[in-house]
């Protein structure tokens, strides 16, 4: 029995040492140009910046395992995420080089300690602390994060705000960002610290086991060690909105850095990169193909298992092998039966969060381009018919001098703005079949079937004057709220497509903007 024992961990580790370095011989350090990455308005560098910027390669240092920011696949080797994507599209408009370093994993002192030298020039994804603004140079924010609360999906109690947390023991990260506001709300004896380190499973062990009531944990972070570890008994309740987590690039102190941050900042005050979050928020697929991998592992290892299993039964002729390893396969069957069943459900999840923005919860506008062919092929096969649908009315609402408010009170109340936002145009669209949908930054795009062009303009102006009165501060030329301009197309006939609908919208848009803005516009097509 000890010889049978041994011949399966060494079928079982050699294996696994095959997978890791078919992967790591794969590896290639590559990046996309940046494609998911736009300027919302034009760059004006002066001579004296271009003149400074660096000629050698800049020496660029990625931390891995940080999805949506950054993340490596080994197997086509490129570098992946928000914080790549914006990275090479600002490089890519100043004509900079860089090399990316080796892949580290996660030893970010390691990495720190190589900017503060001088072998890495940038470090990227980083937030910003004391210790490390004091030791090198940090860009504006582009992107932001935030720590959740983790607990058992059976658990007994609610969590609504951080008072909540008072009577309930709270593990957390040593060294962690959110450690000072955990200090700072909850009493002493009931802070758990656990330390960093390969997955972070230790915590979610004792979240799993009852040693802990919740754990408090990066978002981003909890939702790979989620898929990769198999911990969907578990799941985020609760988000630390008052703590959030700003990143930026992190260069290293030098005369010449100094200058190069300053340039990095213009660029990041004008980067769109709805695209690059739209892409790479919704990163569960990544995670999902890596449980896959996993599965597919785990079935070759079974099999391995099950066929020198068999082996020793025709061998010994010993009806008690025999039942053991029946036990064992009926044990198997069992847990890759569950596996596949949370699989499934996380593939429903995945396409749920794929077609809704993740900041309003709206429909995006991936969802309206597959929606809209869908429904446009099944009326013209008959499927669906024609007085259902037609007239067709869509509003293209964009919400006027937005700019204004993000540049005076920040992303974070142009967020909130949004979302609110997003609810006025749930409470005027919410008939059977109405839809609404985040076209793209502070644009919106409202799917109104059966209604006429009346109906849709008395609609579009209920919406326009509830926008004002929200009465959310921008103060611009053309008052002192925030107001929305309107482009409604009703097609009578639905002659035309969804393309030439959105077209014949935009242009009634950029007639109400340069009519003076807070108006709506509207045309009829036969």
């Amino acid at each position: 029995m000890p010889i049978t024992l041994s011949l399966i961990r060494l079928l079982v580790a050699w294996l696994l040492a095959g997978s890791m370095i078919g992967e790591a011989m794969a590896a290639a350090m590559t990046c996309r140009d940046g494609d998911y990455v736009a300027l919302a308005h034009p760059v004006v560098l002066t001579e004296a910046e271009r003149a400074q910027l660096p000629q050698a390669p800049l020496r660029v240092g990625v931390l891995l395992d940080a999805a949506p920011l950054s993340m490596y696949d080994a197997g086509t080797g490129q570098y992946t995420g928000i914080s790549v994507d914006v990275f090479c599209f600002i490089a890519r408009q100043l004509g900079l080089a860089y090399r990316f370093a080796e892949p580290s994993g996660r030893d970010l002192e390691a990495d720190l300690q190589a900017l503060q030298t001088g072998a890495l020039d940038v470090l990227m994804p980083l937030s910003p602390n004391q210790d490390r603004l004091r030791h090198g140079l940090f860009t504006l924010p582009y992107y932001q994060a935030y720590y959740v609360a983790v607990a058992r999906l059976d658990r007994d109690f609610e969590v609504l705000s951080l008072a909540d947390l008072a009577g309930l023991r709270v593990g957390y990260f040593e060294r962690s960002a959110i450690e000072p506001l955990l200090r700072e709300h909850l009493p002493a004896d009931a802070l758990v610290p656990f330390a960093v380190g390969p997955g972070n499973s230790g915590i979610y062990a004792a979240l799993q086991a009852g040693k802990i009531d919740v754990a408090a944990t990066n978002k981003a972070f909890f939702e790979e060690s989620r898929y990769q570890n198999d911990l969907f008994d578990l799941g985020a309740i609760y988000t630390f909105r008052s703590h959030p987590r700003d990143y930026g690039f992190y260069f290293s102190d030098s005369a010449q850095n100094r200058n190069l941050v300053a340039v990095f900042n213009k660029y990041l005050a004008a980067i769109d990169p709805t695209a690059s979050l739209n892409e790479h928020e919704i990163g569960e697929a990544r995670f999902i193909e890596r449980y896959r991998r996993q599965m597919r592992q785990q079935d070759m290892l079974w099999l391995g298992i099950i066929m020198i299993s068999l082996l020793l039964l025709i061998l010994a002729a010993s009806f008690w092998h025999y039942r053991t390893a029946t036990r064992r396969l009926l044990a198997s069957t069992v847990r890759i039966k569950d596996q596949q069943e949370a699989l499934e459900r996380a593939n429903q999840q995945l396409e749920r969060l794929s077609q809704t923005d993740s900041l309003t919860n709206l429909y995006n506008r991936r969802r309206f381009d597959l929606r809209s062919n869908d429904v446009y092929k099944a009326i013209q096969a008959g499927e669906i018919p024609l007085h259902k649908v037609a007239p067709l009315s869509m509003l293209l609402l964009d919400l006027d001098r937005f700019k204004v408010v993000n540049d005076l009170y920040g992303h974070m109340v142009g967020d909130d703005y949004l979302r609110k936002v997003a609810d006025v145009l749930r409470q005027h669209c919410r008939r059977e079949g109405d839809e609404v949908i985040r076209y793209g930054g502070e644009e919106f795009l409202c799917v109104l079937p059966a209604t006429s062009a009346k109906q849709a303009f008395e609609i579009a102006e209920r919406i326009r004057q509830a926008v004002l009165d929200l009465r959310c501060p921008n103060p611009t030329e053309i008052g002192e709220f925030l107001t929305i301009s309107i482009g409604a197309v009703t097609s009578v006939h639905l002659r035309q497509g969804p393309e030439e609908m959105i077209q014949a919208a935009d242009q009634q848009l950029y007639a109400a903007k340069h009519a003076g803005r807070n108006r709506t516009y509207g045309i009829v097509l036969d």
